[in-house]
Order: C-alpha cells, then structure tokens, then sequence
C-alpha cells in the first residue's frame, strides 16, 4: 500500500497533468470544455474524430506552445499537496517526458516552469522513464505505459488517476486522500 512506502524511496514525479495543467492548456487550444471526461490519454484522438485531423491538431498544438506557455502553465489543485507528501522521503525529482514535436520548446519551458514553482526540486527529461526503475524508487505517472513500464524494471509505480485511465485494473492508484492529512 502506499501509506508503506519505505522512507529511503526515490520519488519520480511526472510534470504533465501530475503537476502541471497541461490537459487544460490543451481543451482550450481544442475549444472544449474543461470539464470533459476522457477514455483515454490520447486527448486529441478522442477530441478529434478523423485521425488526420488529430495529428494535425497535436502538430499544431505542441509546434506553436512557446517556452513561455510551458513555464506559466497552472500547477494542478493537488501539487502543493503532493510536494509536502513527498518531502518525507529520501529524494524527489520531477521525470517528465517530451512530445513529438516541439520539443526544444518544451524542455526549456519546462524547465522554467520547476524554476518558478520548485527550484530545489531537479528536473529530469526522459521519454524513457523505465530506464529510471531499480529498487526504492517511485514513478507517479497519470500514463499507463509509463507506469506499466516502470514496474517491468525494479522500481514500483502509483497510476495518478484522470478521467482518461480509470478504467485502467492492473496498476495502484495514488490514493490522492492520503494528501489531505499533509496539510
């Protein structure tokens, strides 16, 4: 269970809907509404019903958001939250992945956007997370893959549940009520 998590654990925290609103950024580019619900974690091939029609939306999406767009993106409601949780183990690092495109632009935001809101925390990019997974270590991922990933390695994952990956019944969620008691 997660309360039994050994305090000389790793903890990798995803940015990407973990950390940061980027979901949010992603419905208003898309003009739908915030409280969508979603089946699964490609938003755009669920917003659009021609794949082309996607890609061209992920291409336009993520080859025009700035530096700048990444770094001011909104911390999610229970980042701060989240943060306080992880303060009791032996280390925290964020492990964000980059998309297809745009990805000098997302990595340089990206990192502007730890520097505003938690400079003392490193910042690792990967599209590999699971080469991260040895023994003590924690992935906090809201995509099943990544997750699914990290746990064929050494490490163990928490799924950060979304409307997009409930369905999901092979992997842990974080139980997000244990950040309520931090507090």
């Amino acid at each position: 269970k997660i309360l039994n998590i050994p305090k000389d654990s790793i903890i990798f925290i995803d940015l990407d809907d973990v950390s940061c609103d980027l979901k949010k950024a992603i419905f208003t580019f898309l003009k739908v509404p915030l409280d969508s619900q979603l089946k699964g974690w490609g938003l755009f091939d669920e917003l659009k019903q021609n794949p082309a029609e996607a890609y061209k939306a992920r291409l336009e999406f993520f080859g025009s958001f700035t530096r700048e767009q990444w770094g001011a993106l909104e911390p999610t409601p229970e980042f701060h939250s989240l943060l306080k949780w992880s303060e009791q183990f032996k280390e925290v690092a964020f492990l964000s992945a980059l998309p297809a495109v745009g990805r000098g632009e997302a990595a340089k935001g990206k990192r502007l956007w730890v520097e505003k809101h938690t400079p003392h925390i490193p910042l690792i990019i990967s599209n590999e997370k699971h080469l991260f997974s040895e023994p003590n270590t924690i992935l906090i991922d809201d995509k099943i893959e990544n997750c699914r990933a990290f746990q064929h390695g050494a490490g163990s994952a928490l799924l950060w549940e979304q409307s997009y990956n409930k369905h999901c019944k092979d992997l842990q969620f974080f139980d997000k009520n244990i950040l309520t008691k931090v507090n």
